[in-house]
């Protein structure tokens, strides 16, 4: 989880991908991330966390079913290479 805003997140996440695929291995790793966001309530943290991690994880498999090695971000279309895009 993370506290800043979506276009930092975004761009993390999208240079994290970047760094795992080393273009010289043989076999490189790629990865799929899936970002969601939400505010947070004091009331009932533990059900809102578990609702926002859900999420994430609806938006990482939209990542790989759209190919993978890609960043998705719930809510939109699916990103890939630069291109951020959100699960509706």
């Amino acid at each position: 989880m993370c506290v800043d805003g979506l276009d930092t997140v975004v761009e993390q996440s999208e240079r994290l991908r970047v760094r795992l695929c080393d273009g010289t291995d043989p076999a490189p790793l790629t990865a799929s991330l899936g970002i969601a966001r939400a505010v947070v309530e004091t009331g009932d943290v533990e059900s809102a966390v578990n609702e926002l991690l859900g999420r994430a994880d609806e938006a990482m498999y939209q990542a790989k079913r759209l190919g993978g090695d890609r960043v998705a971000l719930y809510g939109g279309d699916s990103l890939s290479s630069g291109d951020v895009n959100e699960l509706q």
